[in-house]
């Protein structure tokens, strides 16, 4: 395997152990196991797990970020093959990152955690870029509830089913979950005039 493919693989690996066992549960034997590769390509490229997850965790961060900003470039008020079509883009993100958002979620929990604090602001970095999302799509006359909590909801919306159904805890089938979550998106954030 070239240098470049070796890494990549860790990566990938590094994201199918977080996402099968959970952060606190993989360890750097079972990367190297998942990757094929050997003890000395994993230390290489990396000091342990956690500089690991770190980095899938930047990577995911900035996919997020442009799938949210995506989001907020949609006219305003989309419609709904618009906002199908970014529920799907956002599933696919799913798909990769499973794991990273597993992790995200377990380590906001324990606070003896050390990467805690990282972890909180991944997901508090989320609720802001949907509220900053949520401003350019905002149409008048769409209640006056507070921005953050109506951003915090449809990120949490739109996040847990689609990890749920991404990671197979749910029944869904992931092909007739986004024209529901689609309709709904529609209905709660950008209802017609009353």
């Amino acid at each position: 395997m070239a240098e470049g493919d070796v890494r990549a693989e860790l990566l990938a690996a590094g994201e199918r152990v977080f996402a099968a066992r959970g952060y606190a549960k993989a360890t750097v034997d079972d990367v190297i196991r998942s990757s094929g590769t050997s003890r000395a390509s994993f230390y290489r490229y990396f000091t342990g797990k956690e500089q690991l997850y770190e980095e899938l965790s930047r990577a995911c961060g900035r996919e997020m970020r442009d799938a949210i900003g995506a989001f907020g470039a949609l006219g305003s008020p989309p419609g709904r093959a618009e906002i199908t079509e970014l529920l799907l883009e956002y599933q696919s993100l799913n798909d990769r990152y499973g794991g990273v958002i597993r992790a995200w979620t377990e380590l906001t929990s324990p606070a003896e955690s050390p990467l805690r604090d990282r972890s909180v602001a991944a997901v508090r970095a989320m609720f802001q870029h949907t509220a900053d999302a949520l401003v350019h799509t905002e149409r008048r006359g769409t209640g006056s509830h507070d921005l953050a909590t109506r951003a915090a909801l449809l990120f949490l919306l739109v996040e847990r089913s689609s990890f749920y159904v991404s990671s197979r805890v749910s029944r869904i089938e992931p092909r007739r979950l986004t024209p529901t979550l689609a309709t709904l998106v529609e209905r709660a954030y950008f209802p017609g005039p009353s």
